[in-house]
């Protein structure tokens, strides 16, 4: 199952599995672990002014302790929720009740231009210590020479800054074309789920009304044929329109498990860098459904007349 949450750092939509353990987010460039979890299997072991949980999730058994404070989500039994937490810190930032779109913050990371601030801050400083030493700073170097190499500190402390910042920028380059195409696979895995999800409860509602008329039917012949003859070729008609759209919702349902299948095997050969070549018949069975789709819709207008 492929579920869509949101980067807590910048707000952009990620796309993950149950089965992952890290979350990285392509537009801030972001780690996160993921712990996929549910309400069940949570153990309040202490309380207090901190809460100390263990949860049994998809990384093993996790002991995680968090401010006393109550959640503002719901949790019913059997939910999945995903906790997701700072790669660095290894403390929690928000989670997430998959099976009601609800989260609870607990933290807000830190952004990237302060991280980036430290990392200038602690070069400089560090060619602030080296620099006057390599001078021949002294107790009886002038106090100017001190001052003279102060510029120099800082402008070599924001170039090497500006160095790694711009390697870790090429090297994240192909990493991050990576992520974002496999984004983009659990993207179209989580839209044809949806559609299935939809899709399934419609051809429920069809079957209902179908057996509803069927039933109808049944009464009118039996109570008097020949009274309800006008009613029953109307009932006629849409049992018939009722059978073809059930017949359509079929097809739909048998070319959504399709594609979904092929956009996981897709997924599955994506993270073994064996990528499909025959990218044609996904796009063919696109078309496909979209013919399918119009066909439905013309149905149940003509339903409605």
């Amino acid at each position: 199952m492929v579920y869509q949450i949101f980067c807590p750092a910048c707000s952009e939509s990620l796309f993950c599995q149950s089965e992952q353990k890290a979350l990285h987010c392509p537009k801030c460039s972001r780690y996160y672990q993921s712990i996929f979890f549910v309400t069940d299997s949570v153990y309040l072991l202490e309380t207090g002014s901190l809460k100390s949980y263990q949860i049994a999730g998809n990384r093993g058994a996790v002991k995680l302790t968090l401010p006393a404070v109550n959640l503002s989500i719901t949790r019913g039994r059997g939910d999945w929720m995903l906790l997701v937490v700072s790669e660095t810190t290894k403390k929690p930032i928000i989670v997430f009740n998959l099976a009601t779109n609800q989260h609870h913050r607990f933290k807000a990371p830190r952004s990237l231009a302060y991280q980036k601030g430290i990392e200038v801050g602690i070069l400089t400083g560090v060619f602030a210590i080296i620099i006057p030493f390599v001078l021949g700073w002294s107790k009886a170097t002038p106090k100017f020479l001190l001052l003279t190499g102060l510029p120099p500190c800082l402008g070599a402390g924001t170039l090497m800054t500006g160095v790694l910042l711009n390697r870790d920028k090429k090297d994240n380059k192909n990493a991050l074309a990576l992520i974002t195409q496999e984004q983009n696979i659990l993207a179209n895995i989580h839209q044809l789920q949806t559609r299935k999800r939809k899709q399934i409860k419609q051809i429920n509602l069809e079957r209902e009304t179908l057996s509803m008329f069927k039933n109808l039917r049944a009464s009118m012949v039996e109570a008097d044929p020949k009274l309800y003859e006008p009613k029953i070729s109307v009932i006629d008609r849409g049992i018939k329109i009722y059978y073809e759209q059930i017949a359509l919702s079929e097809k739909l349902l048998l070319n959504y498990d399709y594609l979904i299948k092929v956009w996981q095997i897709e997924s599955q050969s994506f993270k073994l860098s064996e990528r499909l070549e025959n990218q044609d018949l996904i796009f063919t069975k696109y078309s496909e459904l979209e013919k399918l789709e119009e066909e439905k819709t013309i149905l149940q207008l003509l339903n409605q007349i």
